[in-house]
């Protein structure tokens, strides 16, 4: 039995009479993905990160307080961001979408701003310690207009750090 030898210009030869195999999928690809990009709705997410720094105090005068765990102060966080306080105040800045009725646009930035909020893990190369809480977190916002996107979450950024600042 003899074995047939293969030279390397077999393969191109081969490649070469199996070369619509490569290019109609390669073509029908590039195609659907066009399509899709021209048809599908843009959706544009901007995102702002607010750092806070843990307190720092002696334990002597925090006597009879109990710390927050992180995640009691993440839903402390949270509740804050998602106030009605807050949103009303975003809502009448940005006069967002007047025609509605107010408790449905309340709702409506409600649920975007609950559904982009992302609290990372913290920093460091060791185990991070559970009694320093959140160091930051990143809140956003989508919206099919990129610029609004960017003012409302600028907005809500501003707006809660003013009212967090009050506590």
């Amino acid at each position: 039995m003899e074995q047939q030898s293969f030279h390397p210009l077999d393969y191109l030869s081969a490649a070469n009479r199996r070369k619509w195999w490569f290019i109609v999928p390669l073509i029908t690809s590039i195609l659907v993905g066009l399509v899709v990009v021209k048809v599908w709705p843009k959706k544009f997410l901007s995102r702002a990160t607010i750092a806070m720094q843990s307190p720092a105090l002696s334990p002597d005068l925090l006597r009879g307080v109990t710390s927050m765990d992180p995640a009691e102060r993440q839903r402390a966080v949270q509740q804050l961001l998602l106030s009605p306080t807050v949103l009303d105040r975003v809502i009448r800045e940005e006069k967002i979408n007047p025609s509605k009725s107010p408790a449905e646009v309340t709702a409506s930035l409600r649920d975007n701003l609950a559904r982009n909020i992302e609290v990372p893990p913290p920093l460091g190369l060791g185990r991070p310690d559970p009694t320093r809480g959140i160091d930051l977190f990143h809140i956003g916002y989508t919206d099919k207009d990129p610029l609004r996107a960017q003012r409302i979450t600028n907005r809500v950024a501003s707006v809660f750090v003013e009212e967090n600042s009050n506590f």
